[in-house]
């Protein structure tokens, strides 16, 4: 995901610079963030291994997107490998989703990412802060 989005940017021709000393530092987790020089953007990619608990990784992930808040513009792409459609049944994903509602974060995607025969989900996480 992390290189799509780097390929992405440089076939459109957005001029952009990499925070290399900016990230969640964790071995259970890919994490990418950009400064995109068009409208002073801020943009995150983060993967959450499945291994790693949600409890250490949301600490490191909301005092990331915490000292980002201030910018102008902010988009996050999070691959969390949690389902958001178990927000009344699962207290761990109420917590989160009541957490990234608490810095203004707008979902882009609210329905089914995954369809199987048996099951539906929605484990990909697209969110903005983008003023109105």
């Amino acid at each position: 995901m992390i290189t799509f989005l780097l390929a992405f940017l440089a076939k459109e021709g957005v001029d952009f610079n990499l925070r290399p000393n900016f990230g969640i530092d964790s071995s259970d987790c890919e994490n990418l963030w950009i400064d995109v020089m068009l409208h002073s953007m801020k943009c995150g990619v983060v993967y959450r291994h499945p291994t790693q608990t949600h409890e250490a990784f949301d600490e490191k992930l909301f005092a990331a997107v915490d000292f980002l808040n201030n910018s102008k513009y902010l988009f996050y792409l999070w691959l969390f490998n949690m389902n958001l459609l178990k927000y009344s049944q699962d207290s761990i994903v109420t917590e989160y989703v009541d957490m990234v509602h608490s810095f203004s974060c707008k979902a882009l995607i609210s329905k089914s990412t995954i369809i199987t025969e048996q099951s539906f989900s929605l484990i990909d996480h697209i969110y903005s802060i983008i003023p109105h």
